[in-house]
């Protein structure tokens, strides 16, 4: 499956980093309800999240890596989905700026 990367900086520390993207995704799930389904997702030690969801039916997975000044996003799309590859990270990398509270 082709892939996306999406890479944000950040001053947060990765601890506070860690809770502001935990709740955000309480706030995306009730904004995007209707456009993304079957949300799954499980955060480990050590700023680690493992994800996956459903949007306009493509089966998007992937993997969050905090670190103290950055966070970066690797995924995987279905190869139906990849004329929206530069949409979607976009849209990612926006939304992960406003989950931490700062701008690109």
């Amino acid at each position: 499956m082709p892939g996306f990367k999406v890479e944000v900086t950040h001053r947060l520390g990765q601890t506070e980093a860690v809770e502001r993207l935990q709740g955000f995704s309480d706030k995306i799930k009730e904004s995007y309800r209707t456009e993304i389904t079957d949300i799954q997702e499980s955060w480990s030690e050590g700023g680690c999240l493992d994800f996956s969801f459903k949007a306009m039916g493509f089966k998007i997975s992937g993997n969050v890596q905090v670190q103290e000044e950055s966070v970066s996003l690797n995924g995987t799309l279905p190869m139906a989905a990849v004329m929206f590859r530069g949409a979607i990270e976009k849209e990612i990398k926006s939304k992960l700026y406003e989950a931490l509270g700062t701008s690109g």
